[in-house]
């Protein structure tokens, strides 16, 4: 093998061994029925990015974790740290009587 597919081969093997920390953003996303595309454009993000991020192929920071937190009605623990389960649900608002 000539010296510069090695090259390349160890820059893709340091790329995939770098995965950020995991999230759930995806999983709270998808659990408060938003779009990746609304999402993004909710953050001032490309979806692509947004997909990573997601994925732990780009680092998340400070602003997409507050905005996300916002939009998906969780705490920025919950981001980091869970998945969301039944009782995160929001009861039904209630109907009022006449």
């Amino acid at each position: 093998m000539d010296a510069q597919v090695l090259s390349i081969n160890a820059v893709r093997m340091a790329q995939k061994a770098r995965l950020w920390r995991k999230t759930y953003l995806r999983e709270w996303r998808e659990f408060r029925g938003i779009t990746l595309e609304s999402a993004s454009a909710q953050m001032g993000l490309h979806h692509g990015q947004l997909s990573k991020i997601e994925r732990g192929l780009h680092p998340y920071n400070q602003h997409v974790l507050e905005t996300a937190a916002l939009e998906y009605r969780c705490s920025i623990a919950d981001l980091l740290t869970r998945k969301p389960t039944d009782a995160d649900r929001e009861p039904a608002p209630q109907r009022r009587q006449a």
